[in-house]
């Protein structure tokens, strides 16, 4: 990677073919995006130039642009798409460089001339602007033809009764509405031609979406065709968006774009910037008007456990401290029955939820992500001593805790001994959650290590929140529980003659499976192992699951070990957990090393930390992807950026400086 004035420019691309594997990604802070390959070929159907999210929840609204330009007599195409057997036009190969920095750059080489486009999402817009610059010995014209999806952003589109053709014009460009005022798009522009250009484009097919076994074929059409004339060191300007801007294009380009400049470029190093902008991409304001984390791109959407699992990683991004209070405050306001959701996934979820009904919108199948919020809520109020904070979730916390000790849905229940169990053969309730045919692929119902971890966890912290307001009744009840699910997890999860804890028990079930859950019970604020035990587990975790990417979720060894993650659905599930990398886990392997065996591990885990620029450049440029193949050369697979991963790197970064 190489600084190019605000740029920063890719070098791993040795033929244009290569551009196809990478892609790019920017948002709009509300859940949006556009987002393509590198070749600007969609090659998954979540790509698109303007992808909005609203309380209709997310659509593909421009899918994509057919791009010609006209220069001294010959046509170039600059677009590029996959159909069965050939990528038509092949624009692709025009393509010099790829850049990123406050948005992104791709450079074409056409004749003896230079085309500049970029790539501009506005903050808290559901807009991409678009601005084409051009150096050469004469004027080009660029023609432009939308091609058009409109749809939600989980499905495919394919011919079907004729949309509306109307294009109605606008002040400052024009608008359609090809199915329903929900779908409204406005493209706007300066000193253009346009003309009607209804049709239907067949069969563009989405590489990764038949990588991943599922349909992969769509069909788009068009309605207008703009043209644009760009003289020779000049720059026009388009936007695509869902609401009118009824501005000067340049002006609007030109202040977002330093606005986005300063905020990329705070550090001189090329790796914190981009981590530091990739994070930010995943805190939005959601349709619902909250504040949120988004778990990853581009499919996943709020999810308890990762929303608390990956604040405090990237807290320090998330500038109003009123914010993050309202992040926890959504989730605990939301709860039932003690439970936070563990998603939500209707963008128009109702948040009044004081009869305790569910949240709509909301489910509730996770017996962890209460116990992260609790221990992400210990981050915040160490960072920002915010003691109307704790006065404000203390009781709410209380009250889930409570209810988890009582007895709660889906089996939840503190034990007499102090543990806490969960669940039945038929649920997932732990972050190893994969499903196949509606049967668990990693089952871990009973009392599962990392659950008594963190379980122990929230009562020694509700144990200091409780002096912290003054609450001496409350103390001893979370002290002393606390005290008893230590003395009884040590009495029961040591494998004998083994340097390891046992995965889960159920009933006279003992799993014995080597995971990196085992890693949880002394990398957290308060262990439940001694000095030597957690030293001698974190050696084990080093040898049995450690790589250049993260924790296998499983030994390498074991019968069960899946070693890669490719293929279908059923057979993605059934990797999962089963052996694949996941980087998330670094974050705490990190806390272990730092805090038990700093001399023996700390130079090979700086290396390791370090060797995640190259990703950067692998799969979503600039991002971390959601998880990697168990064996070597470990070829990343899952969502192209997931926050905790991306959360869990600069974490390490930060941790080893």
């Amino acid at each position: 990677m190489v600084k190019d004035g605000d740029y920063v420019i890719f070098d791993k691309f040795n033929k244009p073919e290569e551009l196809i594997e990478k892609e790019w990604l920017e948002v709009d802070g509300l859940g949006g995006w556009s987002s393509q390959s590198a070749a600007c070929i969609n090659t998954r159907r979540y790509h698109g130039l303007l992808v909005t999210n609203s309380i209709y929840g997310r659509r593909v609204l421009v899918s994509q642009l057919e791009e010609w330009v006209t220069y001294q007599g010959s046509t170039y195409p600059i677009s590029s798409n996959q159909y069965s057997g050939a990528i038509h036009p092949a624009g692709y190969k025009f393509i010099q460089d790829v850049g990123l920095g406050p948005a992104l750059r791709i450079r074409y080489r056409l004749g003896d001339g230079l085309l500049t486009k970029e790539i501009l999402k506005i903050n808290n817009s559901s807009s991409t602007l678009i601005k084409y610059s051009w150096e050469g010995n004469d004027s080009i014209e660029l023609s432009i033809l939308p091609l058009m999806s409109c749809r939600n952003f989980h499905s495919l589109q394919h011919k079907n009764s004729n949309p509306n053709k109307i294009v109605e014009r606008e002040s400052r460009g024009i608008s359609f509405c090809p199915w329903d005022p929900s779908y409204r798009v406005f493209i706007e522009f300066q000193d253009a031609e346009v003309r009607d250009s209804f049709d239907w484009f067949y069969n563009f097919e989405y590489l990764e979406e038949k990588k991943r076994g599922l349909d992969y074929i769509e069909d788009l059409f068009s309605l207008i065709q703009i043209k644009l004339h760009i003289p020779s060191g000049g720059s026009s300007y388009i936007s695509f968006s869902d609401s009118a801007l009824n501005s000067d294009l340049t002006g609007v380009y030109n202040k977002n774009f330093q606005v986005a400049k300063k905020d990329f470029w705070k550090s001189d190093k090329i790796v914190d910037n981009f981590l530091d902008k990739s994070a930010k991409q995943f805190v939005i304001k959601s349709a619902r008007g909250r504040k949120s984390i988004v778990a990853g791109y581009h499919w996943f959407e709020e999810w308890g456990r990762d929303t608390f699992i990956t604040l405090p990683l990237i807290m320090d991004v998330i500038k109003d401290e009123n914010e993050i209070t309202q992040i926890f405050n959504d989730f605990l306001d939301s709860s039932r029955n003690g439970l936070i959701p563990n998603y939500f996934h209707a963008a128009n979820a109702d948040l009044s939820n004081h009869s305790e009904e569910p949240v709509l919108g909301a489910e509730y199948n996770s017996v962890d992500a209460l116990l992260w919020l609790v221990l992400a809520s210990k981050e915040f109020y160490e960072k920002y001593k915010n003691i109307n904070f704790l006065k404000e979730v203390y009781p709410k916390i209380k009250k889930s805790l409570l209810a988890y000790s009582t007895g709660t849905d889906f089996g939840i229940k503190m034990l007499d001994n102090g543990l806490l169990t969960q669940g039945s053969l038929n649920q997932q309730l732990t972050w190893m959650d994969a499903k196949v045919n509606g049967k668990p692929v990693t089952p871990r119902s009973g009392i599962a290590v990392d659950i008594q971890a963190l379980w122990y966890n929230s009562l020694m912290i509700m144990s200091e929140y409780a002096k912290l307001v003054s609450n001496d009744s409350d103390v001893m009840y979370f002290l002393s529980n606390a005290e008893l699910c230590k003395s009884s997890f040590r009495s029961k999860f040591f494998i004998k003659n083994s340097v390891q804890l046992a995965d889960y028990i159920d009933g006279d079930l003992i799993d014995k499976s080597f995971r990196p859950n085992q890693l949880f019970a002394f990398s957290l604020p308060y262990s439940l192992l001694s000095i030597k035990e957690s030293r001698l587990l974190l050696f084990e975790i080093r040898s049995r699951l450690l790589t250049n990417r993260g924790l296998r979720t499983l030994d390498s060894r074991d019968p069960s070990y899946k070693k890669v993650f490719i293929g279908g659905p059923e057979s993605r599930d059934n990797a999962y957990h089963q052996g694949t990398v996941w980087p998330w886990l670094l974050a705490y392997y990190a806390k272990g090393v730092i805090t038990y065996a700093e001399n023996d591990f700390r130079s090979e885990l700086e290396y390791l930390i370090d060797d995640f620029s190259a990703h950067l450049e692998e799969g979503c440029l600039g991002s971390i992807s959601e998880v990697f193949d168990g064996d070597s050369p470990h070829l990343l697979g899952g969502t192209a950026s997931q926050a905790w991963s991306v959360g869990a790197i600069r974490y390490c970064r930060e941790l080893l400086k």
